[in-house]
């Protein structure tokens, strides 16, 4: 800690230098731009012509300023834009002018990808937060992208209905937008006043231009906006659509030489309900999730989770609001089974029982969300799923089967209110909880996390804390049952200059595993970093940045150091936009890992290490484009070495064929960590290992896009770790290695610990969105997993044996069709009048 503090005393001249160096210190008002706009006297048509009577009476927006690559000035093109609406939806149209056809770039992607191309776009924020919006954004192919804008930036997983079209012209683009009521979200109100900002990119100049200027070193993008005006006496619209799907599946696996066939028939339906103005019901009932990429399921030599991304669409689309102080990891709802580990398939249980299934994740019944947000900055969110009980089968012999619980019948729930406040600030409180029926506990978690700006928005303090709580009589002991966290940093946020101190507690019986994830408790972590950006062309350079950081880590219950390191980092970003970036991290303290080990008191003292990288991007908007990255990582009086390379080359072979190849190569020599525990009579002692490591990955990405709602999109993981065991230590009570006798060969002579691990999956998704909300997906998984000790073979003897083995192929046809109640009133309505003549 005194070097900690020492490292301190010296950065504060450093900051007070930086500060007074830093002529945006303190921040002004922003100007804001105001757009007045009108009733539409006409219908509109969306078919990418400006030629409707309607645009004649509205006003033009235009006078676009640079946020990148140079802020400030005035764009190199000239964007107008106009507005209008009626009781039914916003319609935006914009002429984007360009020196010529061919200056406008414009890939052919799949929705919510922009890829290579310009684009034009406008974001609402209606309630005037500063805090949330929404996105909606167009391509000149034509290629829908919407978000919602929080306070963690653009969550691109939202979707909404909405309709667009773009025409291309010898002098610049055209786009017309219709944007109904039912997409977003706005106050009772008879007059509106909403947050406006209006975007657009031009691609060959890496110009990305803003209506309402922005200022690169002010934190916050709504903070920015403009303002919409003018429209009056519109109302909410009730909000009631359906999403029911139906889907057939083939499933063959090949197992043990024999291949079966299992054809299975779903059908369920999602729903989302606006309940008033600002709150809306999302309901799915028996989900389907074929459609979700395959895991980056990687090799984990340690004695801790590894988390997974979440793809389900359900869990990752309008979820803002329940991300708050981390307290919720979606993956746990229809997750792994409390207890899948105790049943593995094909061992043999001691009453002569054989395992002969044991699913990996619960059955989802029916999910619901609701969330939303009031006219005073109330955000409310509440969440619900239940999954039914998961059983492990056991074939017992002369036709006799049994069936062991792996997970009781379990609901999940999550209550959220959040709190908009003046300064771009905000405070939070969730609550989560998991039921288990039966005799298996429960769990809760109650945290709040805040963030406070100062008026200039220029200081901010903000943290999080949360209390967890394991209740009930339990088949499993509780451990951990009562615990908590706390985390709070103070800085400076916005500026060329920016810097922050941190504080995060985890005490040692706090667990959140049950609905959130915690890889380990136990925690006492300090962090101070500094940073200075310039976003203002110099040189040959558009844009740069340095960091420095420095971290303190200790135990929470004794006190007892445990990690200290420090380093820098810093990036550059070229006239020609290929960027450069690097730095190095030191650790010049012989760390004590007690989390490698994870009993009380015993840690391995880790060698004083130190590591570079440096990493390379070239332009995408090229044919050809490549990132590069390397890392190197030494350790002082040792022979460990790490070293890591990633090189992934891409080709736009045109706007609608484009390929990507990730090569990602790792090898650590004389890598040492746990490996076993051996029961000495007094305690499990640990058995740490010298070992080779050395993991491959590959994935390969294509893309076809046949049109702007039709697009296939082809991906192969191959993922190969080798871990060649040398030789096996004890541990000395001061964390040095010491002499063991510990005997890892098999009966044949083996090592039992070496290891060769495959993980080979293809996802291939064919899609097509045949009507607005509405899609046909065509959906083939092939998936290989592999696991012994043969470690000698090269790549293609492995691949090759990979490919051999047992896999599982699935390939799942879905329709998924969008209703809107007030579309299909309509439709009566009308049908009804023809009838009667009218």
């Amino acid at each position: 800690m005194r070097n900690l503090l020492q490292l301190l005393v010296f950065l504060l001249p450093v900051i007070a230098f930086g500060q007074a160096a830093d002529s945006t210190n303190i921040y002004l008002e922003h100007t804001q731009r105001n757009y007045t706009t009108k009733r539409t006297p006409a219908p509109i048509k969306i078919d990418g012509r400006l030629n409707d009577i309607g645009w004649n009476e509205a006003e033009t927006a235009s006078g676009f300023i640079a946020l990148e690559p140079k802020p400030g000035v005035p764009a190199d093109q000239p964007t107008f834009v106009k507005i209008l609406y009626d009781d039914d939806a916003i319609y935006i149209g914009a002429f984007l002018k360009e020196v010529a056809k061919d200056s406008i770039l414009r890939e052919l992607t799949e929705r919510d990808n922009i890829g290579n191309s310009d684009f034009f776009g406008i974001v609402f924020d209606p309630y005037q937060g500063n805090i949330n919006g929404f996105e909606f954004i167009v391509t000149p192919a034509g290629t829908q992208f919407d978000a919602k804008l929080t306070t963690f930036g653009e969550d691109a997983n939202w979707d909404a209905v909405w309709y667009s079209n773009t025409t291309i012209s010898d002098t610049g683009w055209t786009v017309e937008m219709k944007i109904p009521y039912s997409a977003i979200r706005f106050p009772k109100k008879e007059i509106q006043h909403w947050n406006l900002n209006i975007i657009r990119n031009i691609r060959r100049l890496r110009q990305k231009v803003f209506w309402n200027e922005l200022d690169p070193k002010i934190d916050g993008f709504l903070t920015q906006s403009g303002q919409l005006s003018g429209i009056e006496n519109i109302k909410p619209p009730f909000r009631l659509q359906f999403f029911p799907y139906l889907a057939v599946s083939n499933q063959n696996s090949r197992l043990d030489g024999q291949s079966k066939n299992n054809i299975t028939y779903s059908g369920g339906m999602d729903l989302r309900y606006g309940i008033n103005d600002a709150f809306t019901l999302d309901m799915t009932l028996i989900p389907d999730f074929s459609a979700a990429q395959s895991d980056n399921t990687i090799l984990n030599l340690s004695q801790f989770e590894v988390r997974y991304d979440e793809k389900r669409q359900f869990f990752t689309e309008g979820t803002e609001l329940f991300d708050k102080a981390d307290l919720i990891y979606w993956r746990r709802v229809g997750g792994v089974p409390l207890l899948y580990n105790n049943f593995y398939v094909g061992d043999t249980l001691p009453d002569g029982g054989v395992v002969i299934s044991n699913p990996d994740s619960q059955q989802l019944i029916n999910a619901f969300k609701i969330s939303g947000r009031n006219v005073r900055g109330l955000g409310v969110g509440v969440f619900n799923g239940i999954a039914k009980a998961t059983h492990a089968e056991i074939d017992m012999g002369d036709n006799r089967m049994r069936q062991e619980l792996t997970d009781p019948l379990t609901n999940y729930n999550a209550i959220v209110i959040d709190q908009n406040l003046k300064n771009n600030s905000y405070i939070s409180l969730i609550n989560t909880n998991v039921s288990r029926s039966g005799k298996f506990y429960n769990a809760n978690v109650l945290g709040t996390q805040f963030s406070f700006r100062d008026k200039s928005n220029t200081w901010g303090i903000e943290g999080s804390g949360s209390w967890n709580n394991k209740y009930g009589n339990s088949v499993i002991e509780i451990e951990n049952n009562n615990g908590f966290t706390s985390d709070i940093a103070i800085g400076k946020v916005s500026g060329n200059l920016t810097f922050s101190l941190e504080n995060e507690i985890v005490s040692d019986n706090y667990d959140r595993n049950d609905f959130g994830f915690l890889r380990f408790n136990n925690t006492v972590e300090s962090n101070a970093d500094i940073s200075y950006n310039i976003y203002d062309p110099f040189g040959r350079f558009n844009k740069g940045g340095a960091s420095f950081y420095i971290n303190y880590l200790s135990l929470y219950n004794t006190g007892a150091f445990a990690d200290f390191g420090f380093g820098m980092n810093g990036f550059l970003i070229t006239k020609k936009f290929n960027a450069y970036g690097g730095g190095f991290g030191l650790e010049p303290i012989r760390n004590h890992n007690y989390f490698e080990i994870d009993i009380p008191g015993i840690y391995y003292l880790e060698p004083k290490n130190y590591r570079f990288n440096a990493w390379y991007s070239s332009d995408y908007s090229k044919v050809f484009a490549v990132d590069i990255s390397v890392r190197y990582r030494f350790y002082s009086k040792s022979d460990q070495i790490n070293y890591r390379i990633r090189f992934a080359p891409r080709v736009r072979v045109n706007n609608k064929l484009g390929f990507v190849l990730e090569l990602f190569n790792s090898t650590t020599d004389n890598d040492v960590g746990l490996v076993d525990f051996v029961d000495n009579g007094d305690q499990l002692e640990p058995i740490m290992g010298m070992r080779d490591r050395k993991t491959f990955e590959s994935i390969f990405n294509i893309k076809y896009t046949f049109t702007n709602v039709m697009g296939l999109n082809f991906r192969l993981r191959h993922y190969w770790a080798k871990v060649v065991y040398n030789q096996y230590y004890s541990l000395n009570d001061d964390g040095t290695l010491g002499f063991s006798d510990y005997n890892p060969l098999d009966d044949d002579g083996n090592d039992r610990n070496n290891i060769n691990f495959n993980a080979f999956n293809i996802d291939m998704v064919y899609n097509w969105v045949f009507l607005p909300g509405s899609e046909l997906s065509l959906i083939w998984k092939n998936i290989i997993q592999s696991n012994d000790f043969h470690t000698d073979d090269n790549y293609f003897e492995n691949l090759s044996t990979v490919l051999a083995q047992d896999q599982i192929n699935i390939v799942t046809l879905k329709v998924r069709y969008y209703l809107d109640f007030l579309v299909i009133q309509k439709m009566l309505r009308n049908k009804k009048t023809a009838k009667k003549g009218y």
